[in-house]
């Protein structure tokens, strides 16, 4: 019988292998639905206790867009690839804003920032982008999803015509096709 210690040993890193990448797969899964939950809406006052700043166009601006990608992602399912991109938009716009109310804040004796108006302006500009894309897609799969079902509908009828009529051909492209 051949020496079962080397066979044994092998077992086993495949075995603690397989438990790493299970443990880090759920650690990994655990943290995207942790991030979901931790986004901070708006400037808290607790966090951001300049009142005047918050209340500038600009700082006001970054809240709402923010406010609004909040909404379109908590209305996307958690896995979908929009959803995770939406979501890593969402963890910079995020920093984004803690820097800009920094800024408003050093800037405070100057008066509004042209950098931070041209800020609002390309974040803005970065969400109806970010929106057309969403649209599109769920449009795309919407209608593929329309496709599917009209097409297995067309099948269904077509079988049930064969049944009724033997040795008739039902000549109907398919949608696809």
């Amino acid at each position: 019988m051949d020496n079962p210690v080397p066979m044994l040993l092998n077992l086993a890193a495949v075995a603690a292998i397989a438990i790493g990448a299970v443990l880090l797969i759920w650690r990994t899964s655990g943290r995207q639905t942790a991030q979901r939950a931790t986004i901070e809406l708006g400037y808290p006052p607790d966090r951001f206790p300049a009142h005047d700043i918050v209340g500038q166009d600009a700082l006001q601006a970054l809240a709402t867009t923010q406010a609004r990608l909040l909404t379109v992602y908590h209305s996307l399912s958690p896995s979908s690839d929009s959803a995770q991109r939406l979501n890593t938009f969402l963890h910079e716009l995020r920093g984004i804003m803690d820097v800009a109310y920094q800024v408003a804040v050093i800037t405070r004796a100057y008066g509004s920032s042209a950098q931070l108006t041209r800020l609002v302006s390309e974040v803005q500009q970065i969400e109806a982008q970010f929106s057309q894309q969403v649209v599109h897609r769920l449009l795309a799969y919407e209608a593929d999803t329309q496709e599917e079902l009209l097409n297995h509908r067309l099948t269904t009828l077509r079988a049930l015509v064969r049944d009724i009529t033997p040795g008739t051909e039902i000549a109907v492209p398919l949608l696809n096709s």
